[in-house]
């Protein structure tokens, strides 16, 4: 953006557009830093974490390190030191050359707060001044935006890290089964096409009776949305053609007529579960719950994953004497009282999470 282009409404549009930019406000800065006539441009969101402060820092282009830390330091000592209250203020920073600069900061939040500012000005006019005014409700609204989108995010990813290890496909539908979104597994189902597959970016079933079940389910589902009646989901058994055990499935009413990326689009939710799929299970990390040998945790983990006790003996070389014998001791370390019990001790642990 030159300096021709910068008005007050591409200002206020960059303002906003900074809380989808990589890095950060990147364009807002730069362009505050040309329009101010300031050496540098700064915006830090602190957040109170266990009674420690951490920044997020975000500096106009150029910025070099030694500076973004003075910035830092500075804010920390003098910008965030009034208790988050919101203010414009001028200030003498010993680090710029001339030592004007200009600070805008407030709370967005419980917990929260931001500063914006500007380093290394010869002075600030009125004309200026007024403009910072101007500018400062619109960055404390979008920095508000920021960070309930980056806590939906973060809380986004823990969700579909815990549901991709667990083996369970989602997918998000609308009302005709058109799909909007899906997790990894998901698309795995999905890509096998035994059973369900997606034609024309919709979810289908292959045996005619369960699709149109599956297709009623699901426009049930995203009619109700939060009904209460569906409270539980819809289940159905989708038959496949190359494995005589079906697909599980069951379809939820979908979230709330509010996401991002599809408004004002009802939507149901498909949980899919594939029971050849077994869990993934770490014999190092069954070993360290359990205080086992690395022969009991691998024989442990064989035994978690669907083989019985010749098998697991077979395919670890071992007699079968040998492998009863360190299942006792498996037995004794973990308190489990038959195999059925440690297999369900194992697969109900963390130990399905480590992959």
């Amino acid at each position: 953006m030159t300096r021709e282009e910068i008005t007050t409404d591409a200002l206020i549009e960059a303002i906003y557009d900074g809380t989808v930019e990589t890095p950060g406000w990147a364009t807002f800065l730069g362009a505050a830093t040309g329009l101010f006539g300031v050496t540098a441009a700064s915006i830090l969101i602190e957040t109170q974490s266990l009674g420690h402060p951490e920044r997020l820092r975000l500096f106009s282009p150029g910025v070099e390190p030694a500076m973004q830390d003075e910035i830092d330091r500075f804010s920390s000592t003098v910008v965030f030191s009034n208790g988050h209250d919101e203010r414009i203020a001028d200030l003498t920073a010993p680090f710029c050359i001339p030592a004007k600069a200009l600070s805008f900061s407030a709370r967005i939040a419980p917990g929260i707060a931001f500063a914006f500012g500007l380093w290394g000005g010869g002075g600030f006019s009125s004309e200026q001044r007024k403009l910072l005014e101007m500018l400062a409700p619109h960055l404390k609204r979008a920095l508000r935006i920021f960070v309930n989108y980056a806590q939906a995010y973060r809380e986004r990813a823990v969700y579909q890290t815990v549901i991709d290890r667990i083996g369970i496909g989602v997918a998000l539908v609308d009302p005709k089964g058109i799909v909007m979104a899906t997790n990894e597994v998901g698309q795995e189902i999905f890509k096998a096409g035994d059973g369900l597959t997606v034609s024309n970016g919709r979810l289908i079933a292959r045996d005619p009776a369960t699709a149109r079940s599956l297709e009623s389910f699901i426009h049930a589902g995203a009619e109700a949305q939060t009904d209460p009646v569906h409270a539980h989901g819809q289940p159905l058994a989708v038959m496949r053609e190359n494995n005589p055990a079906p697909l599980t499935v069951i379809v939820h009413p979908g979230p709330s007529v509010q996401p991002v990326n599809a408004p004002l689009r009802r939507s149901a939710i498909v949980v899919m579960r594939d029971p050849e799929r077994r869990a993934s299970v770490s014999a190092h990390v069954v070993g360290q719950l359990f205080g086992l040998t690395p022969a009991e945790a691998t024989l442990a983990t064989l035994l978690a994953q669907g083989a019985d006790l010749d098998e697991a003996a077979t395919e670890l070389g071992i007699r079968r004497n040998t492998a009863r014998s360190q299942l006792q001791s498996i037995f004794m370390k973990t308190n489990a009282k038959r195999q059925s019990e440690l297999v369900r001790m194992i697969l109900s642990s963390v130990a399905t999470l480590s992959h």
